[in-house]
């Protein structure tokens, strides 16, 4: 056996020069076993367990040289389970684990304070467990505790606290994703980040847990199965939420994923950390394949909305890179003393894909809000535009009751004051007679004038050469009429009140001025215009005799229908024509 010491200028002694001893005793076993020299530092590689059933443990002992009372002891990073004894008597580093779990420190710093009454001739042992790699353990270290806590303090923040941190930050993003999901089920994107939160908090674990539940093997075989899932997920939530189509390359990821989880359940104890390593590098290619793309497509000028992506794959590669660098290319010596960076990563590419989904969110929210907000707009529109078209309605179902109520009063007063005036018509006196036959068509008239209603053109004809009759008849002059029409269009009130005006207006002429024995009336509708012509066999008009006030009455009411008016002398009598423009007319 042989043993030696380094001492530094800071007064701390760095132990290089050790025993070793590979057995399976928990304990320290004693000075005749059959140990061996060894010079710190122990790289990975040695000692492969042939199954992680059975606890293989690897012991190093050096003896206790004078001065070392009250100092402390410093080991900056193992692997694994790692404790410390003086003798036979226990220092640290063990954890204890509740309910006989077993104890899986991994890659932690470890600072024990050593007994002030130490002696020449003891000796200082420390046990390791070896796991899927074998076992790690740098030179140790010995010296004053002041000398070493800042050290201590520094590797434990970022091997240990920060990989604590990295899992909370994800267990968090996880669970605010989570309920992100739950308001908005059909969103698929937020559950796929959940379930890499949950990998990433998985395989983030095993940097600083200090036991497990059950054997090595199956934490083995969980971590590196969510590890290797986890980029399948990364891959799949991207690419949804940029809006790629990368089939081939989802169902690549997500088959390797499966014989990745198939050979960690099938491949014997010895061989499972080569297999984890041949089973993630096609993984890896694929992924950083898909991180370069990522970039290129968000880094790019001008700036993509997408920054995000282009920024978490950036820190991943820095990350990774570093620690692929150091595991595969740096000296051996520098790879026991490094810092892994990688798990520094995930916490990193959690934010910044959970801040695309909360933009997402509120995004969402927002249009949501704008949708609702158009919908009450568009709610207040139409009730509104249904309060105005009741009142709309209300206001015609009261012009329409007040029209029916008139329509019932000029029917009363048609029935009951025209029947009288009928009554006086047959009287003998001639005079009042006329009279009376002239209120009985005035009255007539303002009743149909004020109902405002269309007429059609034979009811017109008919009411018009019903009341002719009636006047000449009545005057004792002898009345012929014909009808010739092509169709019967309907006519505006106006324009009927115009033509019996018109009408009425001859008639009385004729009875008042031509000394007629005979009158003859035809009416004809053809091509859109309507012809009225009253023909008489009286005296004829005097052609140098001024216009009379009924015949500029005729004339004005012509003009009012845009209609022709003519007068001719016959032998005997007077013809007048009335040419009207149907088609044109209107409400006048």
């Amino acid at each position: 056996m042989w043993f030696g010491t380094i001492t530094c200028a800071s007064e701390i002694q760095l132990i290089q020069k050790v025993d070793r001893l590979a057995t399976d005793k928990l304990t320290p076993p004693t000075t005749a076993e059959a140990w061996n020299p060894f010079h710190l530092p122990q790289y990975p590689g040695d000692f492969l367990p042939e199954n992680f059933r059975t606890r293989k443990m690897v012991w190093y002992r050096f003896p206790v040289e004078a001065g070392w009372s009250g100092q402390a002891l410093y080991i900056y990073r193992h692997n694994m389970s790692l404790a410390v004894y003086l003798d036979e008597q226990y220092l640290g580093g063990e954890p204890e684990t509740p309910f006989g779990w077993r104890p899986i420190t991994w890659n932690a710093p470890v600072l024990l304070d050593l007994p002030v009454d130490l002696n020449k001739g003891q000796f200082i042992y420390i046990r390791l467990e070896s796991g899927p790699s074998g076992v790690l353990l740098p030179p140790v270290e010995i010296g004053p505790r002041e000398g070493l806590k800042d050290r201590y303090e520094w590797r434990r923040l970022m091997q240990t606290e920060s990989s604590q941190w990295a899992l909370t930050i994800c267990l968090i993003m996880g669970l605010l994703s989570f309920w992100l999901w739950r308001k908005r089920p059909d969103e698929k994107l937020y559950l796929r980040f959940t379930l890499l939160c949950a990998c990433y908090s998985l395989s983030t674990s095993f940097a600083f847990l200090t036991f497990i539940p059950f054997d090595l093997r199956p934490w083995l075989v969980l971590i590196h199965t969510v590890s290797d899932w986890s980029n399948y997920l990364l891959v799949s939530f991207v690419t949804l939420a940029l809006g790629w189509q990368m089939p081939r390359l989802l169902t690549s990821l997500k088959w390797l994923a499966i014989i990745a989880t198939l050979v960690h359940l099938i491949v014997p104890d010895s061989l499972f950390l080569l297999s984890a390593f041949l089973v993630m590098a096609p993984q890896q290619l694929l992924l950083t394949g898909f991180g370069i793309l990522v970039l290129w497509r968000t880094l790019r000028p001008p700036p993509s909305p997408q920054l995000w992506f282009g920024l978490a794959f950036a820190g991943m590669f820095i990350f990774q890179g570093h620690d692929a660098f150091i595991f595969f290319l740096s000296p051996r010596e520098q790879y026991i003393e490094a810092i892994n960076w990688m798990h520094l990563s995930l916490p990193l590419v959690a934010i910044a894909f959970y801040s695309h989904l909360l933009t997402r969110f509120v995004n969402a929210l927002q249009d949501s809000e704008a949708l609702n907000s158009e919908l009450e707009s568009r709610v207040r529109e139409t009730t509104f535009a249904l309060e105005q078209s009741y009142r709309e309605n209300r206001q015609m179902e009261l012009e329409r009751a007040a029209a029916e109520e008139r329509s019932k009063i000029y029917r009363d007063l048609h029935d009951d004051v025209g029947s009288r005036l009928v009554s006086i018509i047959h009287t003998d006196n001639q005079q009042t007679s006329e009279l009376a036959r002239d209120a009985l068509e005035s009255l007539r008239q303002t009743i149909h004038t004020v109902n405002h209603q269309d007429e059609s053109l034979k009811d017109f004809v008919a009411n018009l050469t019903e009341e002719a009759r009636l006047r000449l008849n009545g005057a004792g002059l002898a009345f012929s009429s014909s009808a010739a029409l092509e169709s019967d269009p309907a006519l505006a009130p106006s324009v009927t009140y115009h033509l019996s005006r018109i009408v009425r207006e001859l008639i009385s002429n004729i009875l008042h001025h031509a000394n007629a024995t005979g009158v003859e009336l035809a009416i004809s509708y053809q091509d859109n215009n309507l012809s009225i012509s009253i023909a008489d066999n009286g005296e004829g008009l005097d052609p140098v005799a001024p216009d009379s006030g009924g015949l500029a009455n005729i004339r004005f009411r012509a003009e009012r229908l845009k209609a022709e008016v003519h007068w001719q002398n016959t032998a005997p009598g007077t013809r007048c024509v009335l040419h009207v423009p149907i088609q044109a007319q209107a409400r006048l």
